[in-house]
């Protein structure tokens, strides 16, 4: 599969097929590299210029959504409806947090920008694409959640996709999304 880059205006800049991995379900960043995982144990450190894995590393999980966490410099990952694993780059586990009971999850955005230290889930479960906060250190659901079909027009059978957390696409604005497969119109 390839990753489409686009402008925060929309517009499109290219595709690009990313070289010693396939299948990437979700994206990371650090600052530096994008980290993604194929629902595997492993943890691709992938080139954002030229689109090359340079790094792989373990994961305890499989790693179908992942967020990078810069208070601890690891990744925050999980598998469809398993817990959540705090991973580090040598693919020893940090921490894991309890599933509270959130289902079909494909992305991750790590938020310590808005409060206490969190996790938005971008889950197929429930309504079929809701962002769902959990608090880290409690392991609790906030009650706060998005549903991201709302915000976009899609046809057919839409699903989560990725998701993500950053205050560089408007200044002094923290943005959140979720990403979503889908037919648009």
């Amino acid at each position: 599969a390839d990753i489409l880059k686009f402008a925060a205006d929309g517009t499109h800049i290219g595709s690009y097929t990313i070289s010693g991995g396939s299948n990437i379900r979700d994206l990371a960043w650090d600052g530096e590299y994008l980290y993604g995982g194929a629902a595997s144990t492993t943890i691709y450190q992938i080139d954002p210029e030229t689109f090359e894995v340079v790094n792989q590393f373990g994961s305890p999980e499989n790693v179908r959504a992942i967020a990078y966490d810069s208070n601890n410099d690891g990744f925050w990952v999980c598998d469809w409806s398993t817990d959540f694993w705090l991973v580090g780059r040598d693919g020893v586990m940090i921490d894991v947090v309890a599933n509270p009971g959130v289902e079909s999850n494909y992305g991750l955005a790590y938020d310590n920008l808005t409060g206490s230290p969190s996790l938005w889930i971008h889950s197929q479960g429930g309504s079929g694409d809701d962002l769902v906060q959990l608090d880290i250190g409690s392991g609790a659901l906030t009650g706060v959640s998005r549903n991201v079909l709302a915000d976009i027009p899609a046809q057919g059978a839409p699903i989560a996709g990725g998701a993500f957390i950053t205050t560089d696409y408007e200044a002094g604005i923290v943005t959140l999304g979720g990403l979503i497969q889908a037919d648009f119109n």
